[in-house]
């Protein structure tokens, strides 16, 4: 059912609000539709661009997460939990991954977000829970640390800005040096927003929150705060190029979401944008108040622009991953390697090019110049050159590939601390004494760890290395200075005598006696586990303590 409204000297289409019980305690909400005072050339380019938004405003059915067909009437739905129902207990870092990210983006699932908005459409999840994100951060741990002894440094730890509505841009209002809580909160007692950056690196909640997502995810994660006065706007509307979670800590904010203008890389695009004009934006996905304890996501590619609400000021935390994460990245390394590769084993990828082929080849040549004996010629260079295209398939080490990307991601993300132990497994403790032969270990956690077999480059012998991140330096976590070193935290162990007691380790379901490793000698299984104990990656249960 539509009707028509005069509002404020325009007119808009009003659509009654579809509300339905889901399986889990979600109401589904359609959002309000958009404006219709666009002139007919805006139309003609929203109809142009529907095609690569998916769940793009129209009339086409969409599915619900709860299995109903509905007709939606942008492409950003409203999620709201059920009155009455108790919110799940956040899971902590070690619980399954997928719990956690239950826990996120409840009262969905893991499995609906993932299925039904990830990469594809905002959502915002409406809990009507001021609590629910508990004490992950606040205004106050942010006042606590520039009241400090060692105040956070602009462009470091700290930035501040504000909107300019005259000009449409965003105006920085940074200082040199360290900032002082007086001359911070006199600037946003003005009108300045304050940019928190990577809250991970010094206060404990946060960093468990990036802990379990990075877990979950199997990619970084980063985060950002935002701390936004009544009324105010920080940042002008841009997208960006990592999924967006942001969660509304205190007070309000509205936030609009757009398309971006015509010619820019969308959906998922590879980089963040430049700053847009109000102006330049298209099709309206998600206008929506944000408040305490709800989450908005916000696919990469989405323009967002955000407004605190005027009732007080505005805390939300941005939690981001999936950063150059995509088939792009993975056909780049993959195709590089398999030309170096493909060159270093065969002449023909190594012979020299026709003489005089530049006679022939080019986009002139192409517009039909090229007389018949240099056609011909072109024929035969394009030929050779897809013939050697396909034969270069041989030669891609997809498994190489990915080994690179998962010690990368080894080397970058945080450290598993010790606060993860108890939660990881519910038992066991770090021992800093000898692992006994009788003694029964396991992995402290095993997604911490990335192993893989190679060649050492000096005996050329099978070697298993097994990359882990208790080197990392959480202070430094996705900072300009934390860029991984060459001495990543690594173990080698010569694959011919050790593989068979790591596969044991690894595919056992719980702790082994070590004394049962399939090693010759009592030494060799003893040193073997101490060695994985020094680096962080074992928990032990002495015998003793065994029932």
């Amino acid at each position: 059912k539509q009707f028509w409204i005069k509002t404020s000297e325009r007119w808009q289409l009003c659509t009654d609000m579809v509300k339905r019980k889901g399986p889990q305690g979600v109401v589904v909400r359609s959002t309000p539709p958009q404006e219709f005072d666009e002139s007919a050339t805006s139309v003609r380019k929203k109809k142009k661009r529907a095609k690569h938004a998916p769940g793009a405003s129209g009339t086409e059915p969409q599915e619900a997460v709860d299995g109903v067909t509905e007709t939606l009437s942008s492409a950003g739905d409203v999620i709201e939990a059920e009155a009455g129902v108790d919110p799940p207990v956040c899971p902590g870092i070690g619980g399954p991954p997928s719990k956690l990210l239950d826990w996120l983006v409840w009262p969905l699932t893991s499995t609906t977000f993932l299925e039904t908005y990830w990469e594809k459409r905002p959502v915002h999840i409406r809990r009507k829970r001021p609590g629910f994100w508990g004490e992950l951060f606040s205004k106050a741990v942010v006042d606590e640390q520039l009241r400090g002894k060692a105040p956070p440094k602009y462009g470091e730890r700290i930035n501040l800005a504000r909107f300019d509505t005259a000009t449409g841009r965003k105006v920085s209002l940074n200082k040199e040096g360290a900032a002082c809580w007086e001359e911070v909160d006199s600037a946003w007692a003005n009108g300045a927003s304050i940019q928190v950056m990577h809250p991970q690196q010094f206060h404990q909640p946060v960093f468990r929150l990036l802990l379990g997502l990075e877990r979950s995810f199997g990619a970084l994660c980063g985060a950002n705060s935002y701390i936004t006065p009544g009324s105010c706007q920080g940042l002008a509307p841009h997208f960006d190029d990592v999924e967006v979670f942001m969660m509304q800590l205190e007070g309000s904010k509205r936030w609009r979401l757009h398309e971006p203008p015509s010619g820019e890389e969308f959906p998922v695009p590879r980089d963040y944008s430049r700053d847009f004009m109000p102006d330049e934006l298209e099709s309206l996905l998600l206008d929506s108040v944000i408040d305490s304890g709800d989450l908005l996501y916000v696919p990469r590619g989405v323009v967002h622009q955000g407004v605190a609400c005027s009732s007080g000021f505005s805390h939300h935390l941005t939690v981001s991953t999936y950063q150059k994460t995509a088939w792009c990245n993975v056909l780049d390394r993959a195709l590089s390697g398999a030309v170096e590769r493909a060159a270093s084993t065969c002449e023909e990828f190594r012979s020299g090019l026709p003489v005089g082929f530049l006679k022939y080849m080019g986009s002139w040549c192409d517009s039909g110049v090229a007389n018949g004996e240099e056609a011909e010629k072109r024929g035969l260079f394009e030929s050779h050159f897809r013939d050697l295209l396909r034969r270069l398939d041989d030669f891609v080490d997809l498994d190489e590939v990915c080994d690179e990307l998962g010690v990368d991601f080894m080397a970058r993300r945080l450290p598993n601390g010790p606060e993860a132990d108890e939660a990881a497994t519910g038992k066991g403790v770090v021992v800093t004494h000898p692992v006994a032969a009788q003694d029964c270990v396991r992995w402290r956690d095993p997604s911490h760890m990335r192993l893989m077999v190679s060649d050492d480059p000096e005996t050329k012998e099978p070697t298993v290395m097994i990359f882990h991140s208790g080197n990392n330096n959480s202070a430094q976590h996705m900072s300009s200075e934390g860029e991984p070193e060459e001495d990543v935290g690594c173990l080698r162990f010569e694959a011919a005598t050790f593989m068979p007691a790591l596969r044991i380790l690894c595919c056992a379901p719980g702790a082994v006696c070590v004394d049962s490793l399939p090693l010759r000698h009592e030494e060799d299984r003893v040193a073997l586990c101490e060695e994985l104990n020094a680096a962080g990656l074992l928990l032990v249960e002495h015998a003793e303590k065994k029932p």
